[in-house]
């Protein structure tokens, strides 16, 4: 490491570290009391929120693989980049992807703990792990690492209490700007609530003479088509090789709109099978699947069949009824119609449920008004989103500038 000031040397990790040594293997456990079970995605900006951590099966050799307060964590596969400080921790052993290491010298804790944050701490490890497939660092290459150390205990304080000073009011700010993303789920919230409830088209009836006693209650299952499709047996080979006609699973209502499919199935499945084609236009309402998959919604923008896992809906006449207003109904009661799901483990929706789903209708004009203030609106909120990342953004440069004039010995300056 060249251009230190005068004084400045180095150390090895293999020098201010004890033997480095490797965590256990188990399957975490999560709502289950016991040892805690700390991993690589439990290291985050160099700390640890230990009450996400899980807990793990029995540990046979407990005393071996205990955390310590003040221990040191790396990652050593993956996000190698990630390592902490072990600060007060509960009954607590760590994972085989992550390398523990105790400083030889207590006194060097804290400069240690601010180094496997900084610039050159990344760029070493980064340059361990190079090679083919996913990077890793093993405990060897963890020892060759350098770190520069002031020319006196004194400097080495003063760095460490301006840093700490210093990321301080960064922390700060960053607590501000994470509530920023909550303001905003809440404001999107809002307008579908004040879309469906009639308060965000009340200027709109005014001058149009329209009440909003005019809406009319109703139910999906009144104003459009809800079906389903089918999985064609997997066996059969008829069903699926060189097909040609799109068909769409659960996964796709990640996404608002659909517009291709990742697997095809031939017009044999179609003839054979429940599987049927609905047109653009169609929306796409997942009925059950993993986390929060269940009870989106999408807008079919091909020709497409699906599986049973997804109804689709299909208004009956678009001059009375708009997609578009069904769709935003839908993502405004998301969480109603994820409450409705019926089952065991993992519950699901059905048909019926969809089509029972209640709600009021207002004339096709002001459907259109609605759709239209609710992107609008949206398309605000989206810009106020990609506004606070910049922020962030600018955060993390300023923070590794800073530990970087940390290391180069010009902090004091």
């Amino acid at each position: 490491m060249s251009g230190l000031p005068d004084g400045w040397t180095t150390k090895t990790f293999g020098e201010v570290f004890n033997r480095l040594q490797y965590g256990f293997t188990a399957k975490a456990a999560h709502n289950v009391a016991g040892v805690r079970f700390l991993r690589i995605t439990d290291l985050e900006n160099g700390e640890i929120n230990w009450s996400t951590v899980p807990s793990c099966e029995q540990v046979d050799d407990l005393k071996r693989y205990s955390l310590k307060n003040g221990d040191f964590v790396f990652a050593r596969s993956g996000s190698i980049e990630k390592a902490a400080r072990i600060t007060k921790p509960p009954n607590a052993v760590f994972a085989s992807y992550l390398i523990r290491g105790t400083p030889l010298n207590k006194e060097h804790a804290d400069w240690l703990a601010w180094f496997v944050r900084s610039p050159h701490y990344l760029e070493q490890v980064r340059a361990a792990s190079a090679g083919i497939g996913l990077s890793n660092v093993n405990a060897k290459k963890l020892t060759s690492i350098t770190v520069p150390f002031p020319a006196s205990k004194t400097e080495r304080r003063r760095i460490v209490v301006k840093l700490d000073s210093l990321f301080k009011r960064s922390k700060s700010a960053r607590e501000e700007l994470a509530r920023i993303p909550k303001l905003v789920e809440r404001y999107r919230d809002a307008i579908l609530a004040t879309a469906f409830g009639g308060a965000l088209t009340a200027k709109w009836r005014a001058s149009t003479s329209r009440r909003l006693e005019d809406w009319k209650p109703t139910s999906i299952g009144e104003i459009a088509a809800v079906g389903t499709g089918a999985t064609p047996k997997r066996g059969n080979q008829r069903f699926y090789e060189n097909g040609t006609v799109p068909w769409v699973t659960s996964g796709a209502v990640n996404e608002a709109i659909v517009d291709h499919a990742e697997q095809m199935i031939t017009k044999a499945a179609l003839k054979e099978t429940n599987c049927k084609v609905f047109p653009p236009g169609t929306l796409l309402v997942a009925m059950y699947g993993e986390g929060q998959t269940r009870g989106k919604v999408s807008i079919l923008e091909i020709h497409a069949a699906t599986n049973q896992a997804l109804a689709a809906v299909s208004v009956r006449d678009p001059k009375i009824v708009s997609s578009k207003f069904i769709f935003w109904f839908f993502r405004a009661n998301y969480f109603q119609l994820r409450r409705k799901a019926a089952g065991g483990v993992q519950p699901n929706l059905n048909l019926g449920l969809i089509k029972a789903s209640a709600l009021r209708l207002p004339s096709i004009e002001e459907q259109h008004e609605i759709v239209r203030c609710i992107e609008q609106l949206l398309q605000r909120v989206e810009s106020l989103t990609r506004d606070a990342s910049r922020p962030l953004e600018l955060l993390d440069r300023l923070e590794q500038a800073t530990l970087a004039k940390a290391y180069n010995g010009r902090l004091l300056e």
